[in-house]
C-alpha cells in the first residue's frame, strides 16, 4: 500500500515541477544545495507534509521547495520499498511506526527518516569532500 501510494505522489509532484535539477551532474554541488535546502526550506516543507498527514490534501509549493519535496518523497519510496523488501539494514529514527497509523507514518517517513538518514548521509559526503 505505502509503495503505491508514496510512487504515485512521487510522480504527480515530479510532474508538477517544472524547474531545473541543481546539482545532478555534480554531486559536490548537489551536496551543497541540499545543506542549503535544509537551512532555507525545512520549516516550510514539513509543515506542508504534517498537514498532509493531518488532512490528506498533498502540499503543492513553489518551484525550489517543490523539487526538495519530490527528492523527500523519493528517498521515501526508496525506504518503503527496502522495509518491504527486509533489506533496510540500518536505524533511521528507531522502528517504523504501525503501517496501518497513517498520518504518523507518513510523518515518520517523510520527517523522521529525511533527518536520520539523509542529513547524516549529506553531511558524511560534504566532509568527504572537506
Amino acid at each position: 500500500m505505502w509503495s503505491r501510494f508514496l510512487t504515485g505522489n512521487l510522480e504527480s509532484a515530479a510532474q508538477e515541477y517544472t524547474g531545473e535539477t541543481p546539482g545532478v551532474d555534480d554531486l559536490e554541488l548537489l551536496i551543497d544545495v541540499l545543506q542549503t535546502q535544509s537551512v532555507l526550506h525545512n520549516g516550510a516543507i514539513e509543515a506542508g507534509i504534517i498537514d498532509w498527514a493531518d488532512t490528506w490534501k498533498r502540499p503543492r509549493f513553489d518551484t525550489e521547495l517543490q523539487y526538495y519535496f519530490v527528492l523527500r518523497l523519493a528517498l521515501a519510496t526508496d525506504v518503503v520499498r527496502a522495509i518491504g523488501d527486509a533489506s533496510l539494514n540500518i536505524d533511521l529514527t528507531g522502528p517504523p511506526p504501525a503501517l496501518s497509523d497513517h498520518g504518523r507514518f507518513l510523518k515518520w517517513i517523510l520527517i523522521d527518516a529525511w533527518h536520520g538518514f539523509c542529513d547524516k548521509c549529506v553531511q558524511t559526503a560534504a566532509d568527504g569532500y572537506r
